[in-house]
C-alpha cells in the first residue's frame, strides 16, 4: 500500500508538470513592442515572454570584456535582432573587433532545448561569420566555439550545460563585418502550479485516509 500511495503521488506529479518554450525575437516590434529602427537597451536586458512566462537575461560586453550597451534593431528583410552600439557603422550589430552578446542561462532551470537564429549575415563579398561559444563565466569566452556559419541561420540548436552563450563576429575579412542575434528559444520542464501541488495533495491525503481505514478495518477483523 506504502509503494501504491508514492506511486500514485509520482504520477499525479507528472501529469501536473508541463514543458514552456519561450520564444524571444530581439528585433521584433510586435513581441517587444520596438518601433521601426535602432533602439539602446542599456548593458543589460530582461526580456520577458507573456506566452510561456519565462525570461531571458542579456548582456553586452565590448573586445576587453567590458560592460557596453546593447541595441535591440528593427528593420527590414532579416535586419532585425540584438547587436551592440559600439559597432563603427553604427549599425546597431555586432561588428567584428568589437565584442559580442552574452545570453545568461543561471536564472532558468531544467532546460532541454536551447535554439538561436542569426541575421544580417552576408557571405560575399565581405564573408561575415558569425560564431556561438559556451562559457561559464561572465564576459568570457574561450575555446573552440559550438557553433559559427557563414550564413543567417535559424533556429540552430546549441549543446546544453552552460551558464552563458556569447555570439560573436569572427569574420575578419572586414572591419565593419557585422551580424545580428536574431532570436533565442528555450524550453524548460516546468514545476506543477500551485493549483496543481494542492490537486497533488488532496490526492496524497485521501489515498493516506485510505490507508488509515484500512488498517482500522483490519485491527476490528
Amino acid at each position: 500500500m506504502k509503494k501504491l500511495l508514492i506511486a500514485g503521488a509520482l504520477s499525479l506529479l507528472a501529469t501536473t508538470a508541463h514543458a514552456a518554450t519561450g520564444a524571444f525575437h530581439f528585433g521584433s516590434g510586435s513581441q517587444f513592442g520596438w518601433s521601426s529602427g535602432i533602439h539602446d537597451i542599456g548593458k543589460t536586458h530582461l526580456f520577458f515572454d507573456t506566452t510561456s512566462g519565462l525570461t531571458l537575461v542579456a548582456a553586452g560586453f565590448d573586445a576587453a570584456g567590458k560592460p557596453t550597451d546593447l541595441t535591440a534593431k528593427n528593420d527590414s528583410g532579416d535586419e532585425n535582432g540584438m547587436g551592440l552600439a559600439n559597432d563603427s557603422t553604427k549599425d546597431g550589430e555586432i561588428e567584428y573587433g568589437k565584442g559580442f552578446v552574452q545570453i545568461d542561462m543561471t536564472h532558468l532551470v531544467n532546460v532541454t532545448s536551447l535554439k538561436f537564429s542569426m541575421g544580417s549575415t552576408t557571405k560575399s563579398p565581405k564573408d561575415e561569420e558569425w560564431a556561438v561559444y559556451g562559457s561559464n563565466t561572465s564576459g568570457s569566452y574561450s575555446g573552440a566555439p559550438l557553433a559559427t556559419g557563414f550564413t543567417d541561420v535559424t533556429d540552430q540548436t546549441l549543446t546544453l550545460g552552460y551558464k552563458y552563450y556569447d555570439f560573436v563576429e569572427i569574420g575578419a575579412g572586414s572591419s565593419d563585418n557585422n551580424v545580428l542575434l536574431d532570436s533565442v528559444k528555450v524550453t524548460a520542464s516546468a514545476a506543477p502550479e500551485p493549483a496543481s501541488w494542492a490537486l497533488m495533495m488532496a490526492g496524497v491525503g485521501a489515498m493516506g485516509a485510505a490507508l488509515r481505514v484500512r488498517r482500522r478495518r483490519i485491527v476490528a477483523a
